[in-house]
């Protein structure tokens, strides 16, 4: 049952075929039309399942790699793991639909737990299929050659998820692509990494040749004592306790023209991939709002005109999205500091006059003024019933 719901990512995005496993072409009138359908619904139905709107999300239908390989390589009812994690399983097959990466660290922690391979990463990363990242599929498939494809991820490669950040350098004459956690999100799951890595190869393999390999790989995992799967997988020496998961790619290599190569399709889809990257930025200004909030208390210049001049806004700019989003500055300046007032006074064990401070408030009695609006209680009173009965210092 679940391999029909799995179907319906691609169906629903008008490209079928970006599901299957096999190679083909990206031209015809079909294909355009194809493409034009697939990236109005994603664009026109972006979606999140569950959990707090501003924290970073990933496409839904990216889990359906991770969904697929339970169920057919291990046998797995996918449902349960996706349920437990508090993800509806149906937004896999929902174009646009996006899932919090809260809940995707806790799928994995289950997927991980049931399978007991300390290597499904690596196997999960082997079955993505073009369709899982929907439009980004098409553009990838659509590209002259694998850099400019290795490119086009690394413009858009947000859209795909904003928990994560792509790079590329240049080393010793080589192309590095590095996957990490983005700025603000806790370290990945150690299989999301090799997962990355293994799907970005399976990409380049179904667009190029299916024995196109990197020149080494790095992984920050630890080596789970089964090297040979992996080097066997990536036909490259792989490096485990990296400090980056990363690949190494020969310029020449991916610099060869694509079969499918398509550059009238591949502009029409970044096009459509410019927009949908400029909705998921907008809806995330809140949590970039809330960030540089909590950067800046403490000096005191945490106010709307330096929150905008950071992200490159006029105040009214700012104001504008905030309020697309339901709220304004003001309304996030205080559910900042009351999130961080009773961490720094129970978690942190700060004084009174500390966390007065650190919130960037000009006096204590203005602190109490707003903590006692917040919990109906003084500062000095919380902590003493936080500390049993034992008076706070000032």
């Amino acid at each position: 049952m679940f391999p029909r719901l799995l179907a319906t990512t691609a169906r629903d995005c008008g490209l079928r075929a970006l599901g299957s496993s096999r190679r083909y072409s990206c031209t015809g009138n079909v294909c355009r039309k194809a493409l034009r359908f697939a990236v109005r619904q994603c664009a026109l139905t972006s979606t999140m399942t569950s959990g707090p709107r501003n924290e970073p999300t990933s496409l839904a239908s990216m889990s359906g790699a991770l969904a697929e390989t339970l169920e057919r390589h291990y046998g797995v009812d996918p449902r349960p793991l996706f349920i437990r994690a508090g993800l509806d399983p149906s937004m896999i097959g929902k174009a646009g639909a996006r899932y919090p990466f809260s809940a995707l660290r806790k799928l994995w922690q289950e997927a991980a737990q049931c399978t007991g391979d300390p290597c499904l990463g690596l196997v999960v990363g082997r079955h993505l299929r073009p369709g899982n990242t929907q439009v980004l599929g098409f553009a990838w498939l659509a590209s002259s050659t694998l850099e400019d494809a290795l490119d086009r991820w690394l413009r858009y490669h947000r859209v795909a998820s904003t928990a994560a950040v792509f790079q590329r350098r240049a080393e010793h004459g080589l192309a590095v692509y590095s996957f990490d956690a983005a700025g603000g999100v806790e370290p990945f799951p150690i299989m999301l990494g090799e997962a990355s890595l293994a799907a970005l190869i399976a990409m380049c393999r179904r667009a190029s040749t299916e024995d196109f390999a990197p020149i080494w790989v790095r992984l920050k995992r630890p080596d789970p004592g089964q090297r040979l799967r992996y080097e066997e997988w990536f036909q490259a020496p792989v490096e485990f306790g990296a400090g980056e998961n990363a690949i190494a790619l020969q310029i020449g290599d991916i610099r060869q023209p694509l079969p499918a190569g398509n550059p009238e399709l591949a502009g029409e889809a970044d096009k459509w991939l410019a927009r949908m990257l400029a909705q998921v930025d907008e809806a995330e200004v809140v949590a970039k709002v809330r960030e540089l909030l909590t950067q800046l208390l403490s000096s005191g210049n945490a106010t709307e005109r330096e929150i905008a001049h950071r992200l490159n806004r006029s105040v009214s700019s700012l104001q504008r999205d905030l309020r697309k989003e339901g709220t304004n500055f003001r309304n996030l300046l205080e559910e900042t500091r009351r999130g961080l007032a009773e961490k720094l006074l129970t978690d942190e064990g700060r004084s009174i006059g500390q966390a007065a401070f650190l919130l960037g408030y000009s006096d204590q009695s203005t602190f109490s003024r707003a903590f006692r609006r917040w919990t109906g209680k003084s500062p000095g009173r919380y902590l003493k019933e936080e500390a049993g009965g034992v008076a706070p210092p000032a």
